[in-house]
């Protein structure tokens, strides 16, 4: 092999991986730098300190995306009810049904969270205007916290079932034929069925999606921004809207800086559990 050729590799390694380094290490490391500074001083780990144990807001954040992270338990049931509705009923039609059950999922999150916003608008809504006819109550989305924060997890639900749908319907469709009727055969059927044969056979697909799921919810700003931008109050202020305030319109980079390798530390956290579990 000639010396040039032994040089190749590297020399179109290295180009790669300086932009990498570049654009994503060197970012990383000027964040964690500036989580550790407060006024421009050095001050260790007192942001991270202050934020756990001192800062009662910054709790509020943290149990509203808690709550936020609802949207993957109510996610799960409605996505699988809707790709075994497609996979057993409308093999013929997916196609079509699939680019209408993912439009949700395409469209832009600022968008649908103005859609959304719009509907249960206190003085023209139409939600607000037919729970007053049925039920004689007056509701306020924008004035309750409780009600604000139903609406910003049902509209996540809304455009993560899609995404989950497809998922799993991938999963279903790689199931043999041969294996279902065997099952069938051998007396499986119903949740039998879907307890031994679909449900393991579907969980990497399920996982996947949990994981894709949880990341983006967890780092959500525009979409829950855009509904109520943060309340009333702190009602809906989830942990990317504090990070976006404190870095962005306060310029508190230090507190900033924190909140987003809090953010990161918990995405992390999901994937080394995801990793182990398919292990």
């Amino acid at each position: 092999m000639r010396a040039h050729e032994k040089i190749l590799p590297y020399i179109l390694f290295f180009p790669g991986a300086g932009l990498i380094f570049l654009f994503t290490l060197v970012p990383v490391v000027h964040g964690f730098y500036l989580s550790l500074q407060s006024g421009g001083r050095f001050v260790g780990l007192h942001n991270y300190s202050t934020l756990i144990f001192w800062d009662r807001r910054f709790q509020i954040n943290f149990s509203n995306t808690l709550a936020y992270l609802l949207v993957i338990l109510l996610t799960i049931p409605i996505a699988y009810a809707i790709a075994h509705f497609l996979w057993k009923r409308f093999k013929g039609l997916s196609l079509t049904l699939r680019i209408i059950l993912f439009s949700p999922f395409a469209m832009a999150p600022i968008a649908t969270a103005t859609m959304f916003r719009l509907m249960v608008n206190p003085l023209f809504g139409p939600i607000p205007i037919l729970i007053e006819k049925i039920f004689n109550i007056s509701v306020n989305f924008y004035a309750d916290s409780n009600l604000a924060m139903l609406v910003a997890i049902i509209h996540s639900v809304w455009r993560s079932v899609p995404f989950m749908s497809m998922y799993i319907l991938v999963g279903l469709e790689q199931i043999p034929e041969q294996v279902l009727e065997a099952s069938r055969l051998d007396g499986a059927s119903g949740l039998k069925l879907f307890r031994y044969i679909t449900l393991p056979l579907t969980l990497p697909f399920l996982l996947l999606a949990t994981l894709m799921i949880f990341v983006w919810t967890v780092n959500d700003f525009e979409a829950i921004y855009g509904l109520f931008r943060g309340g009333p109050g702190y009602g809906t202020e989830v942990l990317a809207i504090r990070l976006a305030r404190e870095g962005f319109m306060y310029a508190n980079f230090g507190l900033g800086s924190a909140i987003g390798f809090m953010i990161a530390a918990m995405s992390i956290a999901a994937m080394i559990a995801w990793i182990l579990i398919q292990r």
